[in-house]
């Protein structure tokens, strides 16, 4: 994704933030984004069916500008650790009216927005909003608490991993991971994720920076992959962060998270060694879910989504097989897993 294309002309940064050097430090400071409509004749913001879609590919061609916020969106879940983001979309409709807002609320199951109110006419109403704001925690605001700024020095523990694993990769050592070098786009903050102690999961802390992929969506899973440092054992690890539908669950079908407590428990072979898995809470164990459904009153159209981390070992496809050996090898470790008694329940859910 292109910053140069994503970032707005119009920032609202924390109070703190009063140097932005960097494009990095943009990101990790940016508290919402505000889009200035001049010349659309009419809001370009309207009720619309498809705005709580699980359809991850669906794009919306209605507006211009609604896509423009779409994509400041997208590019703001992107760069940050986020649960939910507010906006600001003023319009210019009228020859004599100073201007109408919208506020506007996004998460991972779409966007709600207000009704347009005239702030030449009701400043109180924008100023109001501001000062509110100004006054919630960092997770009202949307922040997920659970990834902090990583230090410099941190930040450097994971920039020296990849360069020495990118080096290893080069001599042949260890099979290629593509993508892997995008972990080092200094355009992109570095966060310090913590992941508490859990059953059969001790706490732990990883380092991360950009994903080596991800979906550039707004609504659905949104799948993020990254390749962190795990401050533990110093050592890099798989990181698989992303949004799963709580309404659309089959019950009968174990989900991701009990089935990687399963593979653990009951020691399934030649699976990827898990460190962590859980559903994301805040700091007081509320689960981190969308709201969307019903902040819109739309339970009937848009799914529930609630956020899950994975944390194991990092892991190589079949293509990065070096002989026929290796081969054979692979695909018996692949029978010997699935014949494992509870295999047929839990491989179904991974």
């Amino acid at each position: 994704m292109d910053d140069s294309d994503t970032r707005p002309s119009i920032a609202c940064y924390r109070k703190d933030s009063f140097r932005i050097t960097s494009v990095a430090r943009h990101w990790q400071a940016l508290e919402m984004f505000v889009t200035y409509t001049v010349t659309e004749p009419e809001d370009q913001y309207y009720d619309c069916s498809i705005s709580g879609s699980d359809d991850e590919s669906q794009s919306w061609d209605d507006g211009y500008h609604v896509n423009e916020d779409i994509r400041y969106a997208v590019s703001q879940f992107s760069h940050q650790h986020r649960t939910f983001l507010f906006s600001l979309h003023i319009t210019n409709t009228l020859p004599r009216s100073s201007g109408h807002v919208r506020f506007c609320r996004w998460d991972r199951a779409g966007i709600v927005s207000t009704k347009p109110f005239d702030y030449g006419r009701k400043p109180q109403l924008l100023a109001e909003f501001f000062v509110r704001y100004n006054r919630l925690s960092a997770a009202r605001r949307g922040f997920d608490t659970t990834a902090a700024p990583a230090t410099q020095a941190e930040s450097q523990l994971l920039a020296d991993a990849i360069k020495e694993h990118l080096g290893k990769i080069k001599a042949e050592v260890v099979p290629p991971m593509h993508y892997l070098h995008l972990t080092l786009d200094k355009d992109y903050p570095t966060y310090k994720i913590h992941l508490p102690e859990i059953g059969l999961f001790n706490s732990l802390e990883v380092i991360v920076r950009r994903p080596i992929s991800q979906e550039e969506v707004l609504v659905g899973k949104c799948t993020r992959g990254y390749v962190g440092f795990l401050l533990e054992e110093d050592r890099l690890v798989f990181v698989k962060d992303y949004w799963a539908s709580i309404d659309e669950q089959d019950h009968y079908v174990m989900s991701e998270v009990d089935a990687c407590h399963h593979t653990r428990l009951h020691k399934i072979p030649h699976l990827p060694n898990i460190q962590h898995v859980a559903y994301v809470t805040t700091g007081d164990s509320t689960p981190q879910t969308t709201e969307t459904p019903e902040l819109s009153h739309s339970y009937d159209k848009i799914s529930r989504r609630q956020h899950i981390r994975i944390v194991q070992d990092l892991v190589y496809n079949i293509q990065a097989v070096r002989n026929s050996k290796q081969l054979v090898q692979a695909i018996r470790d692949v029978l010997v897993g699935e014949l494992h008694p509870v295999s047929v329940l839990v491989l179904k859910a991974i």
